[in-house]
């Protein structure tokens, strides 16, 4: 049956026998008079309003638990208290470099390792690379991200208040500070422009000319550089960077200085509203710059980095003084980019409207207690795509361990990019949330370091081709340590590069990013692959971050190395395809895709993490590397493969870890394999625990169990652990693989529906079959109403509930829009 544009209701489904041909024609029945959760524009509005409200009823005194906003290359943290607030500044460019040595030629021990490995001697075989590294005293470093420094406000004239609160609109990206004071509603409001790139903050609700108050910009908590709370003790340095500041009638500017000469600062410009004055002043240790005899006032901020302050610093002056000085104006400017980018995914889950009206520290108070409201994971959601949204733009770095947003000199793991499973999970919910431009730039950062990778492959291995190292910062160099051995890197990034295409069917992406760094992954397999006996091996291999019984981490043949491998030859092909290219290797290509091992399983039934047979599973740890096929790949899945589906799902049920071995992102990722497995109840339980354990009331997501209640991973009493990104975005990715699982040609709705969630509404899932989904359920998902958008003509296979007999159909979609309704 082919369905048009804007297409009525239909009952009469053609139905697939499971082999995607049609076998039979089913009537069902159309739902009608069912609750309608997709409301009215009037009515969504009202309850947009209060699923994007967030709110806390206390301040925050330390960056960890501001309040996050930004425009991709700047980001801002809101703390502090009614008298005097910070604004901590981030610059995705601020990185502190470290020296790094040039990378040996270790190619030639390469069989070495091997030899050993083939003789059982795995522990030796581990040590051959580190050892040769440290003998010639090889070291390498990603750099710390480091805030740019911080904007300190101070009001002179505060007497007793109430009514305090902060709130961060997540439709607009403002972060709003306010309370009462001698009977007067007080606020100040902050956005930072996705327009003009600069920080806003206005002041008001003063009576005219009672308004003095002063801004100073500085380095932000220089006086406590320390490691991170890892437990041990910790140490006080000054970071290596010089600091200095200009002031000028009505501004101030801070300025850093890197050893090697590079600057970076910012400039602030104060503004009074309605009559008044600028005042400049000088006191607490620096310059000031401030408002007097004024109602209100508009201050704005500009960064740079990487050019001398004396060209900067004017340069900057002069672009806010072309400004418009409305702060209305300026959100409104702000708003036409911002908002679509908000506005193209929601989610209503129908929850409690006093959750709703409740801030952030009460419900996550209560999800601690055990009780998990629908308002906290539709707000969680919600701010999720704030950050991603605030973190990423087409011409920054794309966000790191922390996204945007970090008060250390000295942060976790240098906040830097790690790439197993760190920075793909915090981009997974780009395409899945109408967000998949957002992989551009995170393709041009991973793009600018394309010769340090060649020289990666070259040096360790004596391979052609491309390999990322475990974590990056300012450049592309494999770190010295155990990780050296990892080459899965390069073939797990490139599935971003393919899910773009899936989603956007962006032509040129696919020409110039997806297909060249395929071609060099693939190429790296062909040289480093060993195939003996017709069978491909990984050697050396290792499965982050485990190891198996006995073993150290660096072994051999471990399964995500071939499941990823499998997954870009199989793109590489397919986008040779679809641009009708051809490759000279393409035969060789083939013929390593017909060598790659297929899945062993332990004795308990369920996928091996390692295909030797010599390597046990160890079932306690954080990372599930060997379910890659599941998720984020889709070769695994109850269609197309029910017996591989079915080892995968075991291994999973084996591998439900004990709290001690979790963290924060583990329990998102987690959510999305029971989501893939149909399990929703297990998915939802997975990020009750993540929202009980590793998020704060400012719903950043910490590593660890910021309460040291045994939730997680243990990370030393009294020592916070790091904030970081990634488990938040897994979030999002977990609550749509729960309501829409996708492949080419295929769709699930409400695959793993919990019993929590008896009704609700998302709009604006965008699917790997180029289909965007807005979905409203009822009666625990036996009532359904949705609209699928198609951006190409295609036969898709939309799989219903099971609910519904037949659960399966066979539709043809034409370019352009069609409503269904459906009741079991």
């Amino acid at each position: 049956m082919v369905i048009g544009r804007s297409a009525p209701p239909v009952s009469l489904i053609q139905c697939s026998d499971g082999a995607g041909s049609p076998s039979s024609t089913d009537l069902i029945q159309p739902a009608v008079n069912f609750f309608d959760c997709s409301h009215s524009d009037k009515t969504w509005k009202k309850v947009k309003s209060r699923i994007m409200s967030f709110t806390l009823n206390q301040p925050a005194n330390r960056w960890e638990d501001a309040i996050p906003t930004g425009n991709g290359p700047l980001g801002a943290l809101v703390f502090g208290h009614v008298a005097q607030d910070w604004v901590v500044l981030n610059h995705h460019r601020c990185w502190i470099e470290k020296s790094r040595g040039e990378l040996p030629h270790l190619a030639p021990q390469l069989p070495e390792i091997r030899r050993l490995q083939a003789e059982g001697r795995w522990v030796e075989a581990a040590a051959v690379f580190p050892s040769a590294l440290k003998a010639v005293d090889y070291h390498c470093d990603t750099a710390d991200y480091h805030p740019l420094g911080e904007i300190w406000i101070h009001h002179h004239d505060i007497s007793a208040t109430r009514d305090y609160r902060s709130s961060l609109d997540l439709n607009t990206g403002e972060v709003v500070v306010a309370w009462t004071m001698q009977g007067r509603h007080h606020e100040r409001r902050l956005f930072v422009s996705r327009a003009d790139d600069v920080v806003v903050l206005t002041v008001d609700g003063w009576a005219q000319g009672d308004l003095r108050m002063a801004c100073r910009l500085r380095p932000h908590g220089v006086e406590d550089v320390t490691d991170y709370g890892s437990g041990r003790k910790p140490h006080r340095e000054l970071p290596p960077i010089t600091w200095d500041a200009r002031q000028g009638t009505g501004w101030h500017a801070h300025m850093g200085r890197y050893e090697d000469g590079r600057e970076f600062g910012a400039v602030l410009q104060s503004m009074p509203l309605g009559g008044g004055s600028t005042y400049d002043d000088e006191y607490w240790g620096g310059a000031w710059t401030g408002v007097q005899d004024a109602g209100s006032a508009l201050f704005l901020v500009k960064c740079w980095w990487n050019e001398p302050a004396d060209s900067a610093i004017p340069r900057l002056l002069e672009e806010m003084g072309s400004l418009p000085t409305n702060y209305e104006t300026l959100l409104q400017r702000h708003l036409e980019i911002h908002e679509p980018l908000v506005n193209a995914f929601s989610l209503d889950l129908g929850a409690d409207e006093a959750d709703r009206g409740k801030p952030n520290n009460v419900l996550v108070q209560e999800a601690f207690e055990g009780d998990v409201p629908n308002a906290l994971v539709e707000r969680m959601v919600a701010c999720q795509r704030h950050l991603l949204v605030t973190s990423t733009r087409e011409d920054s770095w794309p966000a790191n361990l922390q996204g945007r947003w970090n008060g250390d000199y000295k942060p976790a793991w240098a906040s830097d990019y790690h790439n197993n499973i760190n920075v793909q999970m915090t981009y997974w919910p780009a395409p899945q949330t109408g967000l998949a431009h957002l992989i551009e730039p995170l393709a041009d950062y991973f793009f600018e370091f394309w010769d340090e990778y060649r020289t990666n492959a070259r040096q360790l291995f004596g391979c052609r081709g491309i390999m990322l190292p475990t974590s990056m910062g300012t450049h592309g160099q494999v770190r010295h340590g155990d990780f050296v051995h990892w080459t899965a890197g390069a073939g797990w990034m490139a599935q971003h590069w393919w899910e773009h295409w899936l989603v956007t069917g962006d032509r040129e992406f696919l020409r110039t990013r997806t297909l060249p760094w395929l071609r060099e992954t693939a190429i790296f397999y062909l040289d480093f692959v060993e195939i003996r006996d017709g069978i491909a091996h990984f050697s050396p291999s290792i499965s982050p971050e485990n190891s198996p019984a006995g073993k150290p981490i660096t072994v051999a043949d471990a399964t995500m190395d071939v499941t990823v491998c499998r997954e870009t030859l199989y793109n590489l092909l397919e986008a040779l395809r679809v641009l009708e290219e051809t490759d000279e290797r393409e035969e060789n290509y083939r013929q390593l895709l017909a060598a790659l091992p297929t899945y062993a399983t332990n004795a308990e039934g369920g996928l091996r993490e390692w295909m030797h047979a010599d390597l046990a599973d160890v079932q306690t740890h954080r990372h599930m590397s060997h379910l890659y096929g599941l998720f984020p790949s889709w070769e695994i899945n109850p269609e197309d493969t029910p017996e591989i589906y079915a080892q995968a799902v075991r291994a999973l049920e084996l591998r439900q870890n004990e709290l001690s071995s979790m963290a924060g992102w583990s329990f998102a990722f987690m959510a999305n394999l029971w989501a893939r497995s149909g399990q929703g109840e297990r998915a939802l339980e997975n990020l009750e625990m993540l929202l009980r354990s590793c998020t704060t009331p400012n719903l950043l997501t910490w590593h660890n169990d910021w309460r040291a209640q045994g939730l997680s991973m243990y990370w030393g009493q009294g020592a916070q652990p790091p904030f970081q990104i990634e488990a938040g975005m897994g979030f999002v990715s977990a609550v749509c693989e729960m309501l829409v699982r996708s492949r080419p040609g295929f769709l699930h709705l409400l695959p793993a529906l919990p019993d929590a969630w008896p009704h609700g509404n998302v709009r604006g899932i965008t699917t790997r079959c180029g289909v965007t989904v807005d979905l409203s359920w009822s009666e625990n998902g036996r009532a359904l109403s949705l609209k699928l958008s198609s951006r190409i003509p295609q036969n898709i296979t939309l799989r219903l509930p099971n609910h519904f007999q037949p659960s399966s159909q066979t539709i043809e979609l034409v370019s352009g829009s069609v409503d269904l309704e459906f009741r079991a």
